[in-house]
């Protein structure tokens, strides 16, 4: 890769021109002023081969059973609220965790 020496000024003044040409002809440009380089300019690094793929996508393909009868329809019963009356919780858990009662 080539390298260009521009003055700060004419960078500003051609920003953009400038930086479709590093882009076009894979060429550095040094911005200088008064002769130091302050800044380089260089087009991207070019990707090779295929973009690495997510981890998390996929991680748990084929951990996930199915019982049999998961889409059945339940009993109504499973379905009734448990109330504790005295703090007007409802709990629709098959087995009440936060009460310690069966709602059967």
């Amino acid at each position: 890769m080539t390298t260009v020496q521009i003055p700060v000024t004419q960078f500003k003044a051609q920003c953009t021109k400038l930086l479709r040409e590093v882009a076009a002809s894979n060429q550095a440009i040094e911005v200088t002023k008064h002769g130091a380089v302050l800044a380089v300019v260089a087009p991207p690094k070019k990707k090779q081969g295929k973009p690495k793929k997510n981890p998390f996508m996929g991680c748990l393909k084929g951990t996930v059973t199915y019982l049999p009868g998961w889409d059945e329809p339940l009993d109504p019963k499973m379905w009734e609220a448990v109330v504790d009356v005295s703090s007007g919780y409802k709990c629709l858990d098959l087995v009440c965790r936060c009460h310690g009662k069966n709602p059967s």
